[in-house]
């Protein structure tokens, strides 16, 4: 079984699993072929996202998917807009502590250097 084959069967399981859950709480059954509709559906979607998160990282000659991608992808969604940069505030604090950490270390490596030789200057017989 590749890759893809494993994703699908692990999206449907997770798919079967959540309308399980709303059987419980609504007591309405999902039939096995609406089941496996939600799943397709599903899928394409989330392949139409990996392209156009792709597009937009490549559009800014990136080849990583970074947060600024995923926030033009959810633009006109005000709801889940709202959610995407809550949670990429919460990364870009986790980064910057990261950075200040890189930093603090890249100082103390650069204070442990020994000073550079300076050649004294002012020894008039330097030149004879």
């Amino acid at each position: 079984m590749d890759h893809e084959e494993r994703l699908k069967a692990s999206l449907h399981f997770t798919v079967g699993k959540m309308c399980e859950e709303q059987e419980a709480r609504t007591h309405i059954s999902f039939d096995k072929h609406v089941i496996a509709t939600i799943n397709e559906i599903v899928w394409q979607k989330i392949k139409l996202v990996t392209q156009d998160l792709e597009a937009f990282a490549k559009h800014g000659k990136r080849t990583t998917i970074n947060g600024d991608d995923v926030k033009l992808l959810v633009r006109r969604n005000e709801d889940l807009k709202a959610i995407v940069e809550t949670l990429g505030s919460t990364n870009s604090e986790d980064n910057a502590k990261i950075d200040k950490g890189k930093a603090l270390v890249k100082k103390k490596k650069i204070e442990t250097v020994p000073p550079e030789v300076t050649l004294d200057t002012d020894d008039d017989d330097m030149f004879t």
